[in-house]
């Protein structure tokens, strides 16, 4: 698809499709060919809920901003919720919560050994 003969409506849309199938960094990158703000938005809010940083930090990028310390707590709570625990120790470190990072690290340890840290 060559992007100076297509309107921004059709990566619009095309973006909105790959969105509906959960793929978002598909849907990432033709809203921003599309520059539909919204759309990004709304990656970046699904990434935040499944705990996905990598999304997070793309869509970040693509809508000119930095990241946000309440997200990427919010997003690394979700992380652990879901498994993603290097996302989410990944995340809380941006966020400046490094006690939280360590102790997630630690208690995942701790479960692994049965309790026992050493």
């Amino acid at each position: 698809m060559n992007s100076e003969d297509s309107p921004p409506e059709r990566f619009v849309a095309i973006g909105g499709e790959f969105f509906s199938l959960g793929l978002l960094t598909d849907a990432l990158e033709f809203y921003a060919l599309g520059g539909y703000e919204e759309g990004l938005r709304e990656v970046l809010a699904e990434a935040v809920d499944q705990g996905d940083l990598f999304v997070y930090r793309l869509a970040k990028k693509a809508l000119g901003e930095a990241a946000d310390e309440e997200e990427l707590t919010r997003l690394a709570q979700n992380g652990v919720k879901a498994g993603k625990l290097v996302y989410a120790k990944a995340a809380f470190e941006e966020a400046g919560a490094h006690d939280k990072a360590s102790g997630l690290m630690r208690d995942e340890l701790r479960k692994k050994r049965g309790g026992k840290l050493h």
